[in-house]
């Protein structure tokens, strides 16, 4: 049996992780696909595991990188939402998704990825708090309205 939780505040090491993605049970993989230090290569494994839950448990653990998050929407459609929403998707998925959806970080990893200032992140924030619709009104709509000129 694969040991993902490990005892009281003890972190499993990034062996027991990877032992968890490749033979553990359903529940150890989920476990396992959330922790932060799960290496790149248990990521690519959990993104391409049968079971959705452990797909679902991955897209919460916010160090999944870009290439990894852009598969998972090609084998799991009906994930679209998390996908879209994850700090790290790609910019066209975060900006085809509704302003309703996103978080602060991803918001913030959003301006990163455009090459934005921090003025203009809090720009995008107070544009996105201030709309009448956020469930219709996409990220990509907002920043082509706050698009600063290159």
């Amino acid at each position: 049996m694969v040991n993902v939780a490990g005892g009281a505040g003890a972190q499993p090491s990034r062996d027991e992780l990877m032992e968890a993605i490749t033979s553990g049970d359903v529940t150890q993989r989920v476990e396992a696909a959330w922790e932060l230090h799960l290496p790149i290569e248990g990521m690519r494994r959990a993104s391409e595991d049968t079971h959705v839950q452990v797909v679902e448990s991955l897209l919460t653990n916010i160090e999944v990188p870009e290439e990894i998050i852009a598969g998972i929407l090609q084998k799991h459609p009906e994930l679209h939402q998390a996908v879209m929403s994850h700090p790290n998707a790609p910019i066209a998925m975060k900006e085809a998704l509704p302003m309703v959806w996103h978080t602060a970080l991803t918001l913030s990893r959003y301006a990163d990825q455009r090459g934005w200032s921090q003025e203009h992140l809090e720009g995008l924030i107070e544009a996105a708090n201030a709309l009448p619709d956020p469930f219709t009104t996409t990220l990509g709509q907002l920043a082509a309205e706050l698009d600063p000129p290159r």
